[in-house]
Parts: C-alpha cells; sequence; structure tokens
C-alpha cells in the first residue's frame, strides 16, 4: 500500500494534514510543532514489546508525511493533485534518524515531561475518545491501542468516556457499560505484570551500562548484544493439537 493508503487506515485520515492535526493553512513552524507532538505519542521508543510493530508503522507514517509538508514543493505538488509519490520514498531510511536530527535536544526525561503534560489534556481526551470509536467501546483492545493507557490509571479514562457517553457525545457500547468484572480484573493483570517486567529490564539495563562502559571495546559488544536480546519480539508458543 501508499502513504495514502496508510493514512487512511491506520489513522482513518483523509489527508497528511489531519495525520498531523493541522489545518491546510498552517505555518511551518506550528507544522514542525504538531509533527513533535503527534511523534512523541508513537515514538518507538516509548513502545513495549507487544506494540512496538504497531508504533513503528505508525511513526513511520507520521515521518512521511511530515518529509513531504515540510518541502514547499512537495507540498505544493500534493496540495494541487492530492497525491504522493511513493517512490520518493527511501525504504531503508532511518525515521528515527531523521527525527533525531530535528529535534537533537530531546530526552528520555522531556518525553516523560511530555506525557505528563499529556494526561488529563484535551489532546488526550480526543485520543481517547477516537480509541473508543473505533475499538467499539473493547477496553482490552483500548489499552493496546491508545497510547495514553496507564493500568494505574484506568479509573480515571473510564470516568471520562462514561461522562462522554452521559453527555451523548459518544455511543454507548455494550462492550464498555457491561464489561465483566473478572474481564476487568485479567486485563488489569496483564499490563501491571508488563510494567513490572519493563522496569526490570529498564533498571538492569541501566546498572549494565554503570559497569560496561569501563569496558570498552569489550563491555561495548556485549551491552550491544544484550539490547538486542532484550529486542527481540517474544514467540507465541504454539498450541499443541489435541
Amino acid at each position: 500500500m501508499g502513504l495514502l493508503d496508510d493514512v487512511k487506515e491506520i489513522f482513518g485520515a483523509d489527508t497528511l494534514y489531519e495525520v498531523l492535526g493541522v489545518k491546510k493553512s498552517v505555518r511551518s513552524d506550528l507544522l514542525k510543532k504538531a509533527y513533535r507532538q503527534k511523534s512523541l505519542l508513537c515514538h518507538p521508543d516509548k513502545a513495549n514489546e507487544e506494540n512496538k510493530e504497531e508504533f513503528t508503522k505508525k511513526f513511520q507514517i507520521l515521518c512521511k508525511c511530515y518529509e513531504i509538508l515540510c518541502d514547499e514543493e512537495k507540498r505544493k505538488i500534493y496540495d494541487e493533485t492530492g497525491s504522493v509519490d511513493d517512490d520518493s520514498f527511501d525504504e531503508k531510511k532511518d525515521w528515527k534518524s531523521f527525527w533525531r536530527t530535528l529535534f537533537p535536544t530531546v530526552t528520555d526525561s522531556q518525553i516523560q515531561d511530555f506525557f505528563d503534560k499529556y494526561h488529563g489534556s484535551e489532546q488526550e481526551r480526543e485520543d481517547l475518545k477516537r480509541a473508543y470509536e473505533k475499538t467499539k467501546g473493547d477496553m482490552n483492545k483500548i489499552a493496546e491501542c491508545f497510547i495514553g493507557y496507564d493500568v494505574d490509571d484506568e479509573d480515571r479514562l473510564c470516568s471520562l468516556l462514561q461522562k462522554m457517553i452521559d453527555d451523548e457525545e459518544i455511543p454507548e457500547y455494550r462492550a464498555f457499560t457491561k464489561e465483566t468484572a473478572s474481564s476487568k480484573a485479567k486485563r488489569q493483570k496483564k499490563f501491571a505484570r508488563e510494567a513490572k517486567e519493563a522496569e526490570k529490564v529498564k533498571n538492569e539495563m541501566s546498572s549494565l551500562e554503570l559497569i560496561l562502559k569501563r569496558r570498552a571495546p569489550e563491555g561495548d559488544d556485549f551491552l550491544a548484544a544484550l539490547e538486542a536480546k532484550y529486542s527481540k519480539p517474544k514467540k507465541k508458543l504454539a498450541r499443541s493439537k489435541k
């Protein structure tokens, strides 16, 4: 599929501008700001193993949209024709490096700061609303696709959705209003376990970095091997046939 197909399927948008949440007349500085905000929400480094592929796909689409709209000539052609030359994209391009070139001062703490401000914001509310409508109120699916989901914050998110239902802003889906206690408990247990495992790996890697940096180059090679190990997706166990 081409970029416009991906834009429609992944973001449910009709234009590149919609993906970035801006108007067609947006200035270049505001376009860049919007791109930064949107890309932080699906940056691959913020993903866990289960949604790494999804985040990477969204991140690449956002980068491609911005690459076209930030180029005066490409943007003019797109505005006039509504089409995109998919052959112009380098399929081997490192989009994370492209992002770091544009925002070289962004650090992990700044990304976390962004999420701290995102929680409780109007943008979070709109993203949550969109996720609810897309999944027809299935909280298990919302937990997977909504970037702002936090197991410790689920009650607040559910309250936001219930308020929107009461105000007839969104439809009432049985999957949400009639969810069983066991389904909710199972989901929360799963995400709490994943968060704990992710924090454990994070702490282990931080400790290793402090030790191995003193043992270069052997330490660097060993650390690289460990990073490769932790970044590999978990293989699903095949079910035995009865």
